[in-house]
C-alpha cells in the first residue's frame, strides 16, 4: 500500500508538472478507491500538497471501507449461494450474480486479472475476488472459504477519521456508488456517511455486480456524469452566493486605472513560475458558463498591461460614483465615454481588487437595437482570491444589466 500511495503521488506530480493539468477528480474502483482513501487521509497527500492538482472530487466505486467487513459479507453471500444452487456450483453462481455477469467474460476483466499480481508472491486481489477454494476445516459455514489471506485484511478507515475528511483533503464533494448484487454490500459502505462537512452522495446501479461499468456501462457512466455536473453546478451557486453581497465598485478614472493595473502587471510578472503556471492553467480549464466565454484566459501580467494600454482612452477624471447611483452612471457615462473602468474591492477590504474594464457598443451595430457595453476584459490583484475576478466580471455584469443596458464579453 506504501508503494501504491507513492505512485499515486508521481502519477499526480506529472500531471501537474509534465501536463500542466492543474485540476483533478479521482476515482477509484474496488482497491482503487480504498488506496485513493488510504493516500487522502491515513497519508495525507493533500493536507498540504500545493503542488499537486487542485482537487475538485473524490468518487468510490464499490470501494469497502473496511476489508475485514468485505470478507465477512463475501462469506455470507457464498454460503446463500451454496443454499440456492448447491456447493458445487456456487463458486460459479457467485462469481455471476455479484462479480460480474457479462458471459462471455471481456477481454480487459480476464487480461487485469491475469496482470494483477502472481499467487505464488502471497496476495493476488483482496476480498472475494482472490477466488475460492474448497474449505477442509470445521470452522467454516460453508463448503468455500477465501483461497488466499489478503495482506490488507485488517485495512480500514474508520468513522472518526471520517470525521477528519474536510480537514483532510477540504470542502471537496464525495460519492459512493456500488452495484445492487456487488458483493461490497452497504454494510460495507456505510462508514462512508460518517463524512463532516462536505457533501455527500451514494448511487446504486440496479441489476450490476462489483464491476458495474461492465454490466451497466451507460447507467454507470450517466450515474458519475450526472453527479458531476450537479457538483459543478453546487460550486458554482457557492461561489456566487459568496461575492453576491460582498463586493462594491466605484467608476475610475485614467491615471488611477493606470496605475492600478499596471502595478499588478509588474508583481505577477515578478511572481514564481509556480504561480503564474497555476494562474494561467486555473484560468484556462476552469468550468464557466456559456455567457462567461471571456474567461479563454490570457496569462494575468500580460491581461492587465494590455488593459493598462486600453485605458488611455478612458476620461482623466471621474467622480468616483458607488452603490445605487452607479447603475444610473453607467448608463449615462456610456453615452457620454465610450470606455468606462469600475474598480471592484470586497466590503471588508480597503483598497481595488479587481477591475473591470467596459467599452460602448455602435448602437447601430446591435442586432437587438439595444444599448450594450462589452466586457473587454478585467484583472485583479496578484493578492486577490482565484475566484475574485471572476466575480467581479458577474457582479458588474449584473449592474449594467440593472443599468438598462446590455452587457456581452470580448470572446463569446
Amino acid at each position: 500500500m506504501e508503494q501504491s500511495v507513492e505512485d499515486l503521488r508521481a502519477v499526480l506530480l506529472f500531471l501537474a508538472d509534465e501536463l500542466s493539468e492543474s485540476d483533478v477528480h479521482l476515482a477509484g474502483h474496488g482497491f482503487g478507491g480504498s488506496l485513493l482513501m488510504e493516500a487522502l487521509l491515513h497519508h495525507g497527500i493533500y493536507e498540504v500538497a500545493s503542488e499537486l492538482p487542485r482537487l475538485h472530487s473524490v468518487v468510490l466505486l464499490c470501494t469497502p471501507s473496511s476489508m475485514a467487513v468485505a470478507e465477512e459479507e463475501a462469506h455470507r453471500l457464498m454460503k446463500e449461494a451454496q443454499q440456492d444452487v448447491g456447493s458445487q456450483d456456487a463458486p460459479h453462481s457467485f462469481w455471476c450474480r455479484h462479480v460480474c455477469a457479462v458471459f462471455p467474460q471481456p477481454t480487459c476483466l480476464r487480461d487485469a486479472y491475469r496482470q494483477a499480481g502472481d499467487r505464488t508472491s502471497g496476495w493476488w486481489c483482496t476480498g472475494a475476488l482472490q477466488g475460492w477454494s474448497p474449505c477442509l476445516h470445521d470452522a467454516c459455514e460453508s463448503d468455500w472459504e477465501l483461497r488466499e489471506t489478503s495482506p490488507l485484511g485488517a485495512w480500514q478507515i474508520s468513522e472518526e477519521e471520517m470525521h477528519g475528511f474536510k480537514r483532510m483533503v477540504g470542502a471537496i464533494p464525495l460519492l459512493s456508488m456500488r452495484g445492487e448484487y456487488d458483493f461490497i454490500t452497504e454494510e460495507c459502505v456505510k462508514t462512508w456517511r460518517a463524512v463532516d462537512g462536505v457533501r455527500y452522495s451514494e448511487e446504486v446501479v440496479v441489476g450490476a455486480g462489483h464491476h458495474l461499468h461492465l454490466d451497466s456501462p451507460r447507467v454507470s457512466a450517466e450515474k458519475i456524469c450526472s453527479w458531476l455536473r450537479r457538483e459543478e453546478e453546487e460550486n458554482e451557486e457557492d461561489e456566487m452566493e459568496l461575492h453576491a453581497y460582498s463586493l462594491e465598485c466605484q467608476l475610475l478614472g485614467n491615471a488611477e486605472t493606470r496605475s492600478k493595473l499596471s502595478n499588478w502587471a509588474s508583481l505577477s510578472a515578478r511572481a514564481t513560475p509556480e504561480q503564474q503556471e497555476a494562474w494561467t492553467f486555473h484560468w484556462r480549464t476552469a468550468y464557466r458558463k456559456v455567457e462567461d466565454k471571456y474567461w479563454s484566459s490570457p496569462v494575468p501580467c500580460q491581461e492587465a498591461r494590455r488593459l493598462a494600454a486600453w485605458a488611455r482612452g478612458l476620461p482623466e477624471a471621474v467622480v468616483h460614483t458607488s452603490g445605487s447611483l452607479l447603475q444610473e452612471v453607467l448608463s449615462s457615462e456610456a453615452r457620454d465615454s465610450p470606455r468606462q473602468a469600475i474598480g471592484v474591492r470586497r466590503s471588508d477590504q480597503l483598497s481595488l481588487e479587481a477591475i473591470v474594464c467596459l467599452e460602448r457598443l455602435d448602437h447601430d451595430a446591435q442586432a437587438d437595437g439595444h444599448d450594450a457595453l462589452l466586457i473587454v476584459g478585467a484583472a485583479a490583484s496578484p493578492d486577490a482570491d482565484d475566484s475574485l475576478r471572476d466575480a467581479a466580471v458577474r457582479h458588474v455584469a449584473d449592474l449594467v444589466t440593472k443599468s438598462g443596458m446590455q452587457p456581452t464579453f470580448l470572446y463569446s
